[in-house]
This record gives C-alpha cells, structure tokens and sequence, in this order.
C-alpha cells in the first residue's frame, strides 16, 4: 500500500476529532446550489446567488449584538483601554488574516485621530491606548501570504505564541475560530486564561453541535471563565468557504465592539475626540444591511460581474493581479492569499 493510502485509512480510522463534515459551516447552501453552472453562464447571476447568502449573516448579527455576551465583550474591551492593558486578536488562516485586520484598522483610527486631534498624542492614556492593541496568527507573520500546514492542529503552537506575547492580568484575548475546533488557537485561549488575561471566544458554529463533534471544542464550552460568542448563521455559499460568511460576521460583530469600546474610552478622556458617543452610533447590524442593499443593487453587480470576468480573461491568459492593499482593499489582500 502506498504511504498517502496508509496516512488516509490512519485519518479515517484514528483522527476522529478532526472528523467535522457534521457542522454547518461544512455543509452546502440550498441558495447556492448549482452555483458553478449559473456563473459559468451568467456571472451576475452567481454573484447575486452569493449576496444573498450574506443576508444570513444579518440576523446572526442582530442575535449577538443583543446578547450578554456582545455586551460583557465591548466592556471588557473598554476596561482594557481604560487601564493601559493589551487587546490581543488571535485567529488561524482566515482568522488569523482577520486578526492582523482588525490590529491594522486600529492603527489606522489612532494615526487618523492624532492628526485631526491636536494634543491627542500627548495624553498618557492615548498613547498607552494607541500600541494596545495587537495580533496573533497561527504560522506568524509568513501565514500571512502564504498557508502554512499543520501547525493548526497543535495547541502547543498557540500557546506559545501567547507566552511570548506576554499576556498577563487585566489583558483581553478575543480568539477566533470560524469553525470553532482549531487547535492552535484554542491553545491560544487557554494559556491566556492560565496567563491571568480575560478570554473570548468566537466562532461560527452552534456551541452545542460543536460540542458534541470535537473534544477540545467542548472544554472551551463547557468553561465559565471563557466567554463565548456564537456567531453561527448556516452553511457558507461555497461548503467549507468559512472565509465567507463566517469571516464577514467576525469582522462585523467583533469590529463593531472594539470601535463602540474605542469610542466610549475616547469620549471619557478627551471629549470631542471620538466621533460619536457609543449610544448614538449606528446600529451595525442596520448599516451592515444597508451595504448589502446597495451591493445587491443592479448597478453593483453588474460592475463585480465584469471585474472577475477580466480577472478570469487574464488568469487564463497566464496573466497575474498585484493587489495593493490600501484604506478598503487590506480585507481583500489578505483573503487572497488563500
């Protein structure tokens, strides 16, 4: 028997914790069934099949950002900035690309908000806020153009990516998992939690299915001192394609706390400084449906419709894309690697 026939039977036979074709984000989307013939015949005809997936994600948004849960999450994030502690975003592949996002975006705001604050930068509590917050992706800095194997299924890994972040007391760890079983940042989790730090953990499948599926799934569940964020909204519009909707819920929802938290700590410290009290700030749940509505729009998908048919036209020519990533294309540059 060939090595790879003997690894296979191995995995069938042993490695029945990493046996996940039972969740829902594993699953097939009705609304997108036979999506690759429609688009094969109709570009804008599969887009708006994938859009319209996207509404999922609209109510699983509303039902988290109406929970304890949501709320314990964006004070914690506050408490943190308040105190001069760390926020620290820890994720693998798709994840851990949306980790380095939201630390990007953070710092983005802060060279934004110093340059249109004057005397911003020289508060102490300002600038301890500006460095808080921080990433964590499974692989390091490489994954991030390009995948890195195994070291997902290791908590070690994640753990010691921890240790050497040096998380302590008074911090937050908010890790993410899509389908909510990955190793290594479960590891991240528990040596935060060892560490003294204030642990989140967010993912996009039912807690109770992924209890019952994985083991080191349901520890993490079944710990109370591990706050856990349900962002499930059904089967990706590709099966398996959690850097779809899974990853749009995670970059909304947890986004959304960390700009609400930044806002309140900013109208304690420096009124006039953040652009809106957290009370009075949009609902995101109504802006992000908004977006959709007007993505979905005739207009907007005629317009991705001829850009993947020039990008299809090119790839096939051999041709190649260089993606700058810039104020609205760093999401797209860093899904792309995958």
């Amino acid at each position: 028997m060939h090595p790879h026939q003997q690894q296979a039977l191995r995995f069938v036979k042993e490695e029945t914790q990493f046996h996940l074709g039972g969740l829902p984000t594993e699953q097939p989307h009705p609304a997108t069934r036979g999506l690759a013939e429609i688009t094969a015949r109709n570009t804008a005809a599969g887009i708006a099949m994938l859009l319209r997936v996207d509404e999922d994600v609209v109510n699983a948004a509303r039902r988290i950002f109406a929970s304890a849960e949501y709320a314990l999450l964006e004070d914690a994030l506050l408490s943190a900035l308040a105190a001069g502690r760390r926020i620290v975003f820890s994720g693998c592949g798709a994840t851990g690309r949306l980790s380095i996002l939201l630390e990007a975006a953070y710092r983005a705001f802060w060279r934004q908000a110093v340059a249109e604050h004057a005397g911003l930068e020289s508060m102490p509590a300002c600038r301890r806020a500006s460095e808080s917050v921080s990433s964590i992706m499974t692989g390091g800095d490489y994954a991030l153009i390009r995948s890195v194997e195994s070291f997902e299924d290791y908590m070690s890994f994640g753990r010691q990516q921890v240790i050497e972040a040096g998380l302590g007391p008074g911090d937050v760890l908010v890790a993410i998992s899509e389908g909510g079983e990955t190793s290594s940042v479960i590891g991240t989790a528990w040596q935060a939690l060892k560490a003294g730090a204030r642990v989140f953990f967010a993912c996009n499948n039912p807690l109770p299915v992924l209890a019952t599926l994985a083991e080191r799934s349901r520890r993490v569940i079944e710990d109370d001192w591990i706050v856990k964020l349900d962002l499930s909204s059904g089967p990706m519009a590709v099966a398996g394609s959690t850097r779809m909707q899974a990853t749009t819920a995670e970059l909304l929802v947890i986004g959304a706390a960390l700009e609400s938290a930044l806002c309140r700590f900013l109208a304690a410290v420096r009124p006039g400084a953040a652009a809106a009290p957290a009370a009075s700030m949009p609902d995101p749940a109504a802006a992000f449906a908004g977006l959709l509505r007007e993505l979905a729009a005739p207009a907007g998908i005629a317009a991705m419709a001829r850009w993947a048919e020039m990008e299809e036209a090119l790839y096939r020519k051999g041709g190649a894309i260089t993606y700058f990533g810039g104020d609205f294309l760093l999401d797209m540059l860093t899904d792309t690697t995958e």
